[in-house]
């Protein structure tokens, strides 16, 4: 399926990676610090595709989109803002389903703070990240992730490569195949330990965004999720109250990796009623 390249914040290029049919229903599908498209394979290698169109972006940084080194490129809000809504209006998008996986979280609110929620069907939030830095921030992510930041982020390779082995483990509970393993560590290491550093550097309280949305929203949790805590995923739903939370038994970080047909059952479910 085609790649198709676009102009996001700032003029950085971005990579959409697409699947399905040109009509259908649209799903974008926005993956966390890290990783890029690759994270859901299961995803746009399921039946999911014969129904739906599932757009892939490759964060700014990540993947095969462009990634210039300087943290003004990753610490304004701005800027993500935009390469949501550039993916948005370039691809001509009508009330596409917002998906965002850990650090997606933060980009799809980024963008709803500073373009609303007119052009969105719904949001589903999955082990997404919503708060950043201030008081409440040593409860928000868990320890063994924590502790792989200062390796992801030093500018020796042997710490970099140590580091991103770790951060792998620590995505889940049910561990994937080693294949799978392999193409996470290496989606890893395709991330400059500069861009990791400014994106974990921001601070963000998108509350009073958050306590405005109308439209519906999915929280998707996986039970044992050892990257963002329970608290974390609390606050997400005291902010939306209407929100409808699903939570995975015994999974991880990745639930859309870790329980496949169950995720994609109820993102199909989700998109059904509010996407297009």
């Amino acid at each position: 399926m085609p790649i198709q390249y676009i102009t996001g914040g700032g003029g950085l290029r971005l990579a959409v990676h697409e699947y399905g049919p040109p009509r259908g229903k649209p799903i974008v599908l926005i993956s966390g610090i890290n990783q890029c498209s690759l994270a859901w394979h299961k995803q746009y290698k399921s039946p999911l595709t014969e129904e739906f169109r599932l757009l892939c972006l490759d964060l700014r940084g990540h993947g095969m989109s462009d990634k210039p080194t300087e943290p003004q490129h990753y610490n304004q809000p701005n800027l993500w803002a935009d390469d949501i809504h550039a993916v948005l209006i370039t691809l001509s998008l009508r009330k596409p389903l917002l998906v965002g996986w850990s650090y997606g979280g933060y980009v799809i609110n980024d963008y709803l703070a500073q373009y609303g929620e007119g052009a969105v069907g719904g949001v589903n939030y999955v082990s997404a990240g919503v708060v950043m830095g201030g008081r409440n921030a040593p409860t928000m992510l868990g320890c063994d992730f924590i502790n792989t930041m200062p390796g992801l982020c030093s500018d020796k390779l042997e710490e970099n490569i140590h580091a991103a082995r770790r951060f792998v483990r620590v995505l889940f509970e049910k561990p994937p195949s080693q294949e799978e393993i392999e193409v996470l560590i290496a989606s890893t290491m395709v991330v400059p330990p500069t861009v990791r550093l400014a994106m974990v550097s921001r601070s963000i309280d998108r509350d009073s965004v958050m306590q405005r949305l109308r439209i519906p929203v999915l929280v998707t949790k996986g039970e044992k999720d050892a990257v963002i805590t329970a608290a974390h995923t609390e606050h997400l739903l005291t902010c939306i109250k209407h929100a409808e939370a699903s939570v995975f038994e015994g999974t991880g970080h990745s639930p859309h990796l870790e329980d496949a047909e169950r995720f994609n059952r109820e993102l199909a479910r989700f998109a059904r009623q509010h996407a297009g």
